[in-house]
């Protein structure tokens, strides 16, 4: 093959150009101590340098991290530390002030003949009691609790300032009911402070009594939440305290929840028509429970922008209203029927006792049943008699402990008046004492003006010849239709004693005057049943046991059954036996318009509007949120005025401390240049004084020795 002299340059062109390239590519190697330059020069090994790079990245950050949480830590430490000796210091200054060798004077720490002035300042004042924007809370566990673990409450939110400035400076407690009393369930209920009163709640809607215990779930009322954590136990309470200062950390925390929690998820928007279909929360009476439909005016706006108007008065029905509505252009509206459910499947009840309420103006009164089922069907024929004066209403009984309600023509569904015949009810059963021929006696009191004498004289001291002389004794006194007495459990077992005689309210049963003669040790087993409560005549203390020598009153448990009311929509309304509180279901209105038609109300959502469409879900997070930043800068700007206040007022001490200095330096050398004129020796003075004096001492000497030379005296 024949080389040219052109391929031969060419070649050797290309040698030089290439190993010019691999020269550079080493010396940059070389210079920057890197292997891999580009990823070409080692696909795999890049690819590996890349994955090693973003790990070395990663903890780098974390490194990074680590040194801020040391940095935080030990500053957390450092501050402790200096809280550590300054608790320790106070200490020592306590102790210090206690001894008796300081007096009264020795305990002001006073800086002139005229001044005093303070070294520091209330962290109380500073710290903890900060002037709030607006009225707020402030949350503990009650002292005694005795949830092991322990349970605890929320620092709270107030969501609408408005409404908890409408009961400021009013104080809550939420307190754990008995199990025992709500079919085992954990349940709590809310009150006011100041009267025992049941507080409507928000979340859940309704009174707040013996709702079920869910933790960590909102618990919303008068405008304020608080969430409770833990297992709290029956007696446990929580105390929500309004107050018109906050604590920095309780600013703090607060916003950090809202940090925490304030998403999309969290946040419920109300529906486009309002409350139309849902039970109002309890109200006096059915007048001003209504439909919670506002006074309001709604504007139609047609395509041309014409405005129609329509004025709704507060408590129209939904019929009223969809026939309104479909009387302006453009609009079409109708009411369904009406649906509401009525819900006794947690109210707790006892045999016999009585439940009332009205439905629609008819009364409904049953009688509790041996079993729930019985329950279930005594209410439902209660209300179907009830039915008879209302044709467009019905029934239909669950057999769950619910009863769906219906009116086809659309009218409100509305109950008043819930009320429970409370009875009290105990078993008895003899523990021991009863020996033959002793003369067992005792009386019982009825409420309603009973007075049963009963004497019995032990024969076996069983308990089935305990329970016929009861009997005996009951009937001959023409009470039997007062007590029901029974033994559930069959011969031999504990008598269940009921008293039926006071139907009134406050019904009570008192045991008076027991005795079995001279030995005096006959016992028996008192336990209540729901509802009932057993005490000490003496001192009130809840007893089990009944002994010769005590009274004892079995008293009713007044206003402890709830009943739960609700509408199509949701929201079960919570109705207080012997509250007088009453609510309502409308029917939902149905609304439709043509096309280039709006429609909107004046009144806005969540206060009885009725066309208001809901707003931008993240628009409310970001309302809610630029709120929570505000009311948080608004008190931290009024924590940092009183730390700014305290810094002036502690630079003014400190201006009053120099020039108080100044002062007593310059008293003090006054003070001690007076000192130095009375006690000091004045040198020139004293050697002027020393000469002479000297001189004089010499001269006397001298003169002396001349005397003594004399004649006279040698002749003496």
């Amino acid at each position: 093959m024949r080389i040219s002299t052109e391929q031969f340059f060419e070649g050797a062109l290309k040698n030089i150009q290439k190993g010019t390239s691999e020269l550079g590519i080493t010396q940059k190697q070389i210079s920057t101590g890197i292997r891999i330059l580009t990823t070409s020069d080692d696909p795999v090994a890049s690819a590996k340098v890349s994955q090693l790079q973003e790990r070395v990245a990663l903890m780098d950050q974390y490194q990074s991290n680590v040194d801020v949480a040391t940095s935080m830590n030990e500053l957390s430490e450092t501050v402790l530390g200096g809280i550590t000796s300054s608790l320790q210091r106070v200490r020592d200054l306590t102790l210090q002030a206690n001894s008796g060798a300081l007096s009264d004077e020795d305990r002001q720490i006073q800086i002139s003949s005229s001044t005093q002035v303070k070294i520091s300042d209330s962290g109380k004042d500073l710290f903890l009691d900060i002037p709030s924007t607006n009225p707020t809370i402030s949350t503990r566990a009650a002292s005694h609790n005795s949830a092991s673990p322990g349970s605890s409450i929320s620092v709270g939110t107030v969501l609408d300032p408005v409404a908890f400035e409408a009961v400021y400076p009013e104080d809550f407690v939420i307190e754990f009911n008995d199990p025992e009393l709500n079919q085992n369930r954990r349940t709590f209920s809310v009150t006011r402070a100041s009267d025992g009163r049941p507080v409507l709640g928000t979340d859940p809607p309704g009174y707040l009594v013996n709702v079920p215990f869910e933790a960590g779930s909102p618990i919303a009322f008068n405008g304020v939440e608080v969430a409770i954590v833990g297992e709290p136990q029956y007696g446990d309470r929580f105390i929500v305290e309004s107050t018109s200062t906050a604590s920095v950390l309780n600013m703090v925390h607060r916003f950090a929840e809202v940090l925490e929690t304030l998403t999309a998820d969290n946040v419920t928007l109300p529906e486009r028509i309002d409350l139309i279909g849902r039970a109002t929360p309890g109200k006096s009476n059915v007048n001003t429970a209504g439909n919670y439909v506002a006074a309001q005016d709604i504007t139609v706006t047609a395509p041309d922008n014409s405005l129609q108007t329509l004025h709704v008065a507060a408590n129209t029905s939904s019929a009223q209203i969809a026939t309104a509505l479909n009387g302006l252009a453009g609009v079409s509206a109708s009411a369904s029927s009406t649906e509401a459910t009525l819900d006794f499947s947690s109210t707790a009840l006892v045999e016999n006792e009585t439940v009332r309420f009205t439905l629609n103006g008819a009364l409904v009164s049953a009688t509790v049943g041996a079993t729930p089922a019985a329950t279930y069907a005594n209410i439902d024929a209660a209300i179907t008699v009830a039915l008879g004066g209302l044709p467009t209403l019905s029934s239909i009984n669950n057999g769950d402990g619910t009863f769906s309600l219906s009116d086809s023509a659309g009218n409100d569904i509305a109950i008043e008046d819930f009320q429970v015949t409370d009875l009290p009810s105990v078993t008895l059963d003899v523990l021991g004492g009863f020996n033959a021929g002793d003369a067992i006696s005792f009386d019982l009191v009825g409420s309603a003006g009973e007075n049963i004498p009963v004497n019995y004289t032990v024969v076996t001291g069983t308990i089935d010849e305990f329970l016929a002389a009861l009997q005996t004794d009951i009937s001959a006194a023409g009470v039997a239709a007062s007590f029901n007495i029974t033994q559930p459990g069959g011969a031999g077992s504990a008598i269940s004693v009921q008293y039926l005689g006071d139907t009134n309210g406050s019904s009570t049963l008192a045991v008076q005057n027991f005795t079995d003669g001279a030995a005096n040790n006959a016992q028996i087993s008192i336990a209540s049943a729901v509802g009932t409560r057993t005490l000490n005549q003496s001192d009130g203390s809840v007893v089990a046991l009944l002994a010769p020598g005590v009274d004892y009153t079995i008293e009713a448990i007044e206003n402890r059954a709830t009943m739960q009311f609700q509408g199509a929509l949701g929201d079960p309304v919570t109705l207080v036996e012997g509250l007088g509180d009453s609510s309502a279901v409308a029917a939902r209105l149905n609304l439709s318009l043509q096309d280039g038609y709006q429609i909107e109300s004046n009144v806005v959502s969540g206060n009885g509007g009725l066309i208001n469409n809901p707003p931008d879900l993240e628009e409310v997070v970001r309302n809610r949120f630029a709120e929570a930043v505000d009311t948080f800068l608004e008190d931290l700007d009024s924590a940092l005025d009183g730390v700014t206040q305290a810094r002036a007022d502690m630079g003014a001490r400190l201006n009053t401390l120099v020039n108080i200095k100044d002062s007593n330096a310059g008293t003090l050398v006054e003070l001690q240049s007076f000192l130095s004129d009375l006690r000091d020796l004045d040198y020139t003075e004293a050697v002027s004084r020393l000469n002479l004096q000297t001189f004089i001492v010499e001269a006397a000497q001298q003169s002396f020795v001349r005397i003594t030379q004399l004649s006279l005296f040698r002749l003496l």
